[in-house]
């Protein structure tokens, strides 16, 4: 599998807040993000593929390295993460 990274840096800091979200649209070679920073704790990612590719969605860093199933073009899927406080990569991979 080729990994191709597209979303470099997404931050969390410090002061816990619960129940955060943040909306994802993945396309090809784009990730784009409603926000670049949440304070650390849960984040529930809400992913959608606005592309003509199926993708993936993955969270890294700070010991986290989770990500959401495959999504067809056209459709959803939630991630959620507990974060410390650092920055994270965000990355689709494709094969």
């Amino acid at each position: 599998m080729t990994r191709i990274l597209i979303a470099a840096a997404f931050a969390a800091s410090s002061s816990g807040a619960a129940g955060q979200s943040v909306n994802v649209t993945l396309s090809e070679w784009k990730i784009g993000l409603d926000r670049d920073t949440v304070q650390a704790g849960s984040v529930s990612f809400r992913v959608k593929n606005a592309g003509t590719m199926t993708h993936g969605f993955y969270v890294r860093g700070e010991g986290v390295a989770k990500g959401s199933r495959e999504i067809p073009p056209g459709q959803e899927a939630p991630l959620t993460v507990t974060l410390k406080p650092g920055t994270y990569e965000l990355y689709c991979p494709l094969s």
